[in-house]
């Protein structure tokens, strides 16, 4: 049985950490036995490294790509969690919810889980949730076509 919570949260899907060199820590992962990486392209916080598929969950390891949340995070206070993606069963809803309690309209963009939107949790809770709709993949990393991925 699946847990739900009230904004339709269902799954995990990625953790995202952020460093000076993104490679540098794919490579550390790779040696642990977390292979195949794909580079991606986070426009929305000014990042870019690689998605490291971790079972059903992605390890996204990032650097800071121009400004944005990625150097702020850096220039804040060094390497670190910088956020977390979420599966959502009904991504209006949960958008609706998120609105609601920050009490401001939210952008949605292409991320690489599909049409996402990212909460303003940076300055309250020190990170940053996404939320996506859920797709079934085999992957939780996204294919060629996938990797650089723009704001819609």
């Amino acid at each position: 049985m699946t847990r739900e919570h009230p904004n339709g949260a269902r799954a995990l899907s990625s953790i995202w950490l952020v460093s000076g060199d993104a490679d540098a820590d794919r490579r550390q992962l790779e040696k642990m036995g977390f292979g195949h990486a794909v580079p991606v392209t986070l426009p929305t916080v000014g990042a870019k490294g690689f998605c490291v598929p971790i079972g059903p969950t992605a390890l996204l390891t990032l650097q800071p790509d121009g400004d944005g949340v990625a150097r702020q995070t850096m220039t804040r206070g060094g390497p670190r969690v910088l956020g977390v993606s979420y599966g959502v069963a009904d991504l209006g809803r949960a958008q609706r919810w998120v609105e609601r309690g920050y009490e401001r309209k939210l952008a949605t963009y292409r991320g690489i889980s599909g049409e996402s939107f990212l909460a303003p949790t940076q300055d309250d809770l020190g990170l940053s949730i996404e939320f996506h709709t859920m797709q079934q993949a085999d992957t939780p990393c996204p294919t060629a076509s996938d990797r650089a991925l723009k704001p819609s």
